[in-house]
């Protein structure tokens, strides 16, 4: 969100801002957050694509191979159910808003409250997303596991496994926590602080 333009409105004509600047703000509000919410949608579509082709490779391996055995094997399953479920609880969610804003022709303290409902959802999406990671690196770690005790992975692909995921999970990890640190924390501050002073 563009919040310089709302700190100039909001400091103009004493804390005042005439009705053609509240109508521009509560449009430029509204629109982003309806951007924002065509960026989760989007997100969702390809998440669940990556979802279904990884699930079909994996039926794929177990029914129409005989390359995985669930009864050695079993860590896959609930590898797959984790992110399955994540995914499905923000397709719930996104389905159902909590503050649903389509227009433009709302209040400006309207407009900031969906704001940060908006702002609350993401950050409670990415405490999942935290949640998700503790949960799924014990249970990749597992199934990685499970590969060397069948033996379809040598002690030294073992540990070259364990480096590439524990990396690329923990740049992931790092991603999220600057988001909802440095970026949705102090956002809500800043709307928090506006809606005050209303």
């Amino acid at each position: 969100m563009n919040f310089n333009d709302l700190q100039t409105a909001w400091n103009s004509g004493g804390n005042k801002p005439n009705s053609v600047q509240r109508e521009k703000l509560s449009q430029q509000f509204a629109a982003s957050l309806r951007r924002q919410r065509r960026n989760h949608l989007i997100w969702l579509v390809w998440t669940f694509f990556l979802l279904i082709a990884m699930t079909g490779f994996v039926g794929w391996l177990v029914f129409g191979t005989d390359k995985v055995d669930l009864a050695s094997e079993w860590g896959i399953l609930p590898l797959m159910l984790i992110p399955w479920s994540v995914a499905i609880l923000f397709l719930k969610r996104f389905l159902k808003p909590a503050d649903p804003l389509c227009r433009g022709d709302v209040a400006t303290t309207n407009v900031l409250a969906a704001a940060a409902t908006a702002n609350r959802a993401a950050q409670s999406r990415l405490k999942i997303v935290g949640v998700m990671y503790a949960i799924f690196i014990p249970v990749l770690a597992y199934a990685v596991w499970q590969l060397h005790v069948v033996g379809k992975t040598s002690s030294r692909e073992l540990v070259s496994m364990t480096i590439f995921f524990g990396a690329v999970l923990g740049v992931c990890a790092i991603g999220v926590f600057v988001r909802y640190r440095f970026r949705l924390v102090p956002q809500q501050k800043h709307l928090e602080s506006l809606l005050k002073q209303f």
